[in-house]
């Protein structure tokens, strides 16, 4: 009876161990199968967004005349900013050299050296007849601080060159080193109409100086010196004193600054400055521009 319990008992533990392998392996398939779709479920998820992304890649794709015209484009804006940059760069520095132009304008202006007289005017210490029209007409161009300094030495290249060239010699000089003063001087027996006109053609250079000092500063700046308008400083002299102050042209017709300008009017010296490439006023900014600009 008792063998018989034991049995049994035996039976039923290894029935209920079987059981239990059973469940055990049936939760493990279960586990694995889940664990399967799982993996197919990503992996399925993993190629539908692949897909869409070459789809998108795909629609997002350019033509060969679509990517002609972003190349253009591009192009055209590469070449606009380097334009840009251009015109920046010419303008800082047409700007600098106008800016070194008023400096030098500056100094100029402010200096009145007072020269030594290097020998004697043979003429004389006055103007025949006086100087009072002499000091009527500079004042009456604003050289009220210029003086006459009558030298016949060697420092007044006018009457230097004059020397000679005539028998009796007559000559004037503007130098710009020394800012209020002419240089005027003439052999003795020289008239007052002999003089006049020399004395006139001076005070222009001096008028030329006083009001395109600048403009001769940035020529040199420029790189353009004096002896490439030289002659045309001359002619304008000439001509002022014609048009301007009433010298008859015949007065210079003989000598080295004819007035033969046919079309002279007053800013007919920076027309030739112009000419030369040299800038006669501060750059304008409007002008370096390299698309029009709609303004207000």
């Amino acid at each position: 009876m008792t063998q018989a319990r034991h049995d049994d008992g035996v039976a039923h533990a290894l029935a209920e161990g079987v059981r239990r392998w059973r469940r055990r392996r049936i939760i493990r398939r279960a586990v694995l199968t889940a664990s399967l779709v799982l993996i197919a479920v990503a992996a399925a998820s993993v190629w539908l967004v692949a897909d869409a992304r070459e789809r998108a890649l795909a629609a997002r794709a350019v033509t060969a005349g679509q990517h002609a015209v972003v190349m253009a484009t591009f192009e055209g804006t590469a070449d606009l900013a380097g334009r840009i940059e251009s015109q920046r760069t010419a303008y800082r520095d047409a700007d600098a050299l106008w800016a070194a132009a008023e400096e030098s304008t500056s100094a100029f202006r402010g200096g009145d050296v007072v020269p030594a007289v290097s020998a004697p005017n043979p003429g004389g210490e006055s103007l025949p007849g006086g100087d009072a029209e002499a000091r009527a007409l500079l004042d009456g161009i604003g050289g009220t601080a210029v003086q006459i300094v009558y030298d016949g030495g060697p420092q007044n290249c006018g009457y230097a060159a004059a020397d000679e060239t005539y028998r009796v010699a007559l000559g004037g000089c503007y130098d710009s080193r020394f800012r209020n003063r002419i240089f005027l001087a003439w052999d003795a027996g020289a008239t007052r109409t002999n003089i006049w006109p020399i004395f006139v053609h001076e005070a222009m250079h001096w008028y030329q100086w006083d009001r395109f000092s600048t403009q001769f500063a940035a020529a040199e700046q420029t790189g353009v010196g004096q002896d490439a308008y030289r002659v045309q400083i001359e002619a304008d002299a000439s001509c002022r004193a014609v048009i301007q102050h009433g010298v008859p042209a015949t007065a210079y017709e003989l000598s080295s600054a004819p007035c033969d300008i046919a079309q002279w009017h007053d800013g007919w010296l920076l027309e030739q400055l112009t000419a030369l490439g040299v800038p006669v006023a501060a750059p304008d900014p409007e002008a370096f521009e390299v698309q029009e600009v709609v303004r207000p």
